[in-house]
């Protein structure tokens, strides 16, 4: 028996998403405060406990827990809302190695985002886009909100 892990997939899926993000152009989890780190993968892991074990999860995700990346494969609802000096953006995401699908999207060990959509409407959207676009090398485009490809529902 070899002890070689083979993936879930070969490749990556693209799924949509939102991210918080900070005026110094970090992206936040939408429901948590991990920042997404730039340039390299961002390693899923688990902070919740097991009802039985009081353990969290060896590998992220797992079937029976909740854990991991997420990402949509489509994104609906209401548009987001700015709070304090946070705002958010929606765009697509890469996820990978293992990558557990639901009905409306995935659960993914590895994630790292493609690009990001801003809103027109929020102050000084240009300048915070091109802080993510920078520290996370990847492309972004402003939208308006009657016009954004889709929008979001902030489930909390």
């Amino acid at each position: 028996m070899s002890d070689v892990i083979i993936p879930d997939n070969v490749g990556y899926v693209i799924a949509r998403r939102a991210w918080r993000f900070a005026t110094n152009g970090y992206l936040h989890g939408y429901n948590s405060h991990c920042i997404w780190t730039p340039v390299y993968k961002n390693i899923a892991r688990c902070f919740r406990s097991d009802f039985h074990t009081k353990q969290p999860c060896v590998c992220a995700p797992m079937l029976n827990c909740k854990c991991g990346f997420y990402g949509f494969k489509k994104i609906v609802g209401q548009i987001l809302r700015s709070q304090d000096k946070i705002c958010y953006v929606i765009g697509d995401v890469a996820l990978w190695w293992h990558v557990i699908e639901h009905t409306i999207g995935y659960r993914a060990q590895y994630a790292y985002p493609i690009n990001v959509e801003i809103r027109s409407s929020i102050q000084n959207h240009e300048e915070y886009a091109e802080r993510i676009s920078e520290l996370y090398r990847i492309p972004y485009r402003v939208v308006s909100d009657e016009k954004s490809s889709d929008s979001f529902e902030l489930i909390i």
